[in-house]
């Protein structure tokens, strides 16, 4: 089982359920704004916006098609 840290509903880095946690994501990303966390049978996957260089590269190469990475695309206006 593989989760996201975090909010589920924040407005960028999203992963759906076809995730299988192969670390496509995790080793692609040239910001390292992404990383993991295995705890038992669970993986974790971590992201930090602040390192997020928003190239999308995450989106790219994953090869389940579970990053949902067009929520940064977008540019729609969020509420703060």
């Amino acid at each position: 089982m593989v989760e996201t840290v975090g909010d589920k509903n924040m407005p960028y880095f999203q992963i759906n359920e076809k995730c299988n946690g192969c670390l496509s994501c995790v080793q692609n990303c040239p910001a390292n704004a992404l990383d993991y966390l295995d705890q038992g049978e669970k993986r974790k996957l971590l992201h930090n916006m602040t390192r997020c260089a928003l190239c999308g590269n995450c989106w790219r190469v994953c090869p389940e098609g579970a990053v949902e990475f067009q929520h940064l695309l977008n540019g729609d206006w969020d509420d703060v």
